[in-house]
């Protein structure tokens, strides 16, 4: 495939991706285990066949590639909602994607010298792209990172700042899981990341808030009652009776005061019904320690999440 149709069609590539994977994904459970992929496991190495795509819109930057050639052609997307070298929504289409037989532990690493992203990728098909897997957060960060809840603000701080770093020494990714694995050699990702930084800013700025603050924050919002946003009947009673589970990516704008002012959705397989009592419930409820800016200054930030509605 040439560079211009791939750029021609990573939009819709992108958004058919977004739309109608998600809608296979809810048959899918959502658990981790850890697992290490053997030192004998069966590694395919997929080689680029096209340049980077970019596109993006208000909702997030879009980095789209295709590796490998033939049977083994393989696209991968990366959508990056927010600022930094995390939790980045990644697709992955093609033949080689049904050697990841796993349905949890699932391994992502980028390297050299990052840590291991361990998750339970989304599985589906795309008419003729198949089979699919869907990651809803990969992170590029350094080896033997502590957990969260062991940090401080100022090493939250200054994590987010070395990986930005170590984003740009990243020359492949490996996607594997107890007896198979699968090698995207990426080649040099400075000029790249460097673009998609310049994105993400700009998303930022879209969304009526100070990029340049938010790139030396001390710290995000930290939700303080997330188990009481939504409640059981906060559920569309419609939606119950139909039997319709919704998986729906939120936004909240988050005053200085640590109050919400504005929820959006970002990415749903919902019908509308779902928007309104997910935004509503938020607004009325949420109550967050507002972000806090490199002096320590509470600032006015936004807050991502995902909010699941299943059917027991």
């Amino acid at each position: 495939m040439k560079e211009k149709s791939i750029r021609d069609s990573v939009d819709r590539l992108v958004h058919s991706l977004e739309n109608a994977a998600m809608k296979k994904i809810l048959l899918a459970s959502i658990a981790a285990a850890l697992v290490t992929a053997p030192a004998q496991a069966k590694t395919i190495i997929l080689a680029p066949s096209s340049k980077w795509a970019i596109s993006f819109d208000d909702e997030g930057c879009r980095l789209a590639r295709i590796f490998g050639e033939g049977d083994n052609q393989t696209t991968m997307v990366m959508i990056r909602r927010r600022p930094g070298s995390s939790g980045d929504y990644m697709v992955l289409a093609g033949k080689p994607v049904g050697e990841i037989q796993e349905r949890h532990g699932v391994e992502v690493g980028f390297g050299p010298g990052t840590d291991v992203n361990e998750t339970s990728p989304y599985r589906g098909s795309l008419g003729e792209i198949e089979p699919v897997l869907i990651f809803s957060s990969v992170s590029i960060r350094p080896e033997n990172t502590p957990s969260r809840l062991d940090q401080s603000e100022e090493d939250q701080a200054a994590l987010r700042a070395e990986s930005r770093k170590l984003a740009d020494g990243v020359t492949y990714m490996i996607v594997a899981d107890r007896s198979d694995e699968l090698r995207f050699d990426f080649g040099s990702m400075k000029e790249v990341n460097t673009v998609m930084d310049d994105c993400a800013n700009g998303l930022i700025e879209a969304w009526g808030l100070d990029a340049e603050k938010h790139a030396s924050a001390m710290r995000e919002p930290v939700p303080l009652n997330a188990e009481d946003w939504i409640r059981t009947s906060d559920y569309p009673m419609k939606m119950v009776r139909a039997g319709q589970p919704a998986i729906v990516n939120v936004r909240i704008i988050v005053g200085a005061d640590g109050s919400p002012t504005e929820c959006h959705i970002q990415s749903t397989t919902r019908p509308k019904a779902f928007d309104d009592a997910v935004c509503s419930s938020i607004l009325k409820r949420a109550d967050f320690d507002p972000a806090l800016d490199a002096a320590g200054k509470p600032m006015k930030s936004f807050h991502q999440t995902t909010v699941h509605f299943m059917i027991p």
